[in-house]
């Protein structure tokens, strides 16, 4: 991977054997709102940080850390929904995703306003 500029830490995805119970943890924790839910995964985040809570059998872990730099210079970069491109690679049990953020993100992971 080619960088420069690392932002800081963007996401993390979680695998856990009780999303909901995780997601209200993680919630009360840092003041995040659910922006989806799936029957085995729950989103919350804001523009500056994300969590997904995704229901695994087998042992819980940090399945992915997603960080944020200035400038992917990487040729393999793909475009996403979180308004950049990135690139992953495995790194031992953890995936590394590396994201250089250009555009607002699409509206799936905008939390909705309540009218």
């Amino acid at each position: 991977m080619k960088l420069e500029g690392v932002r800081g830490l963007h996401g993390v995805v979680l695998e856990v054997s009780d999303p909901a119970r995780e997601a209200r943890l993680w919630s009360r924790a840092l003041g995040l709102p659910v922006l989806r839910r799936r029957r085995d995964e729950i989103v919350l985040g804001s523009l500056a940080l994300f969590v997904v809570l995704r229901r695994s059998r087998a042992e819980e872990r940090v399945a992915e850390l997603h960080v944020a730099v200035e400038r992917l210079k990487d040729p393999r970069r793909e475009k996403d929904d979180l308004g950049g491109r990135h690139v992953a690679r495995d790194l031992g049990a953890v995936r590394l995703v590396v994201r250089e953020l250009k555009e607002p993100p699409s509206k799936a992971w905008v939390r909705r306003s309540r009218k």
